[in-house]
């Protein structure tokens, strides 16, 4: 498998090998939770990418949903370009998507990242400082989620 440089910005001009390894970057964490692992520099090409990925796999879970996103490599604040890509795919959700947990190192993008994810419209978000505490949260979301949909099919 080649190494690919995930520090470097990624545009339409990238490799076929860098685009599937972008792709990699979006997978089944398990049944129900998609894992998002965000590059270092996002781009709108790469941005645009990851998200058509998610689409793919929501398809393919065909239920109840979670996001784990993982930023802990992220080194750049997001531009308004990007920020705005980031809000039009979470701002229009699915009621599927039960849950989206955000996790990165303690730093100064924590703060960074809770105000843009404030401006969006965003319900069922929370930001954590280690992958354990989001997914303890996606976890219980799950069960609200499942008593809530138990509690209406009776």
């Amino acid at each position: 498998m080649n190494d690919i440089d995930f520090s470097q910005e990624f545009n339409e001009d990238c490799s076929k090998i860098e685009l599937q390894a972008l792709r990699d970057r979006v997978c089944l964490f398990s049944n129900d939770i998609i894992y998002f692992h965000q590059v270092t520099k996002p781009t709108v090409f790469s941005a645009n990418l990851m998200y058509e990925r998610c689409k793919e796999l929501e398809k393919e879970i065909n239920g109840p949903v979670a996001y784990l996103i993982d930023l802990r490599e992220t080194s750049k604040i997001p531009s308004l370009k990007l920020r705005n890509i980031y809000s039009s795919h979470t701002n229009t959700k699915p009621d599927y998507v039960y849950h989206i947990s955000v996790f990165l190192n303690e730093s100064f993008m924590l703060d960074v990242i809770k105000f843009i994810l404030r401006t969006f419209s965003l319900e069922g978000f929370s930001i954590h400082t280690s992958q354990e505490e989001a997914i303890a949260i996606i976890d219980l979301k799950r069960n609200q989620h499942n008593n809530k949909l138990n509690k209406t099919s009776k």
